[in-house]
């Protein structure tokens, strides 16, 4: 990530996730590297959705 680029760009990426309770749900996320104020510091973020509604219609189709 020398870069600041991951493999996968800007690539929506989907897994599967299991939550608290222990259900299985479907998330969609990208994921950023952030520069600091410092060229050595760096932060990386991710967003992370709930996709399982999409997901299970793609399943169905």
């Amino acid at each position: 990530m020398h870069n600041r680029m991951t493999k996968y760009h800007a690539s929506l990426l989907r897994v599967p996730a299991v939550k608290q309770d222990g259900s299985l749900i479907s998330i969609a996320f990208t994921v950023a590297l952030l520069p600091g104020i410092k060229k050595e510091d760096s932060l990386i973020v991710a967003i992370i959705r709930d996709d399982t509604a999409n997901f299970n219609e793609h399943k169905k189709g």
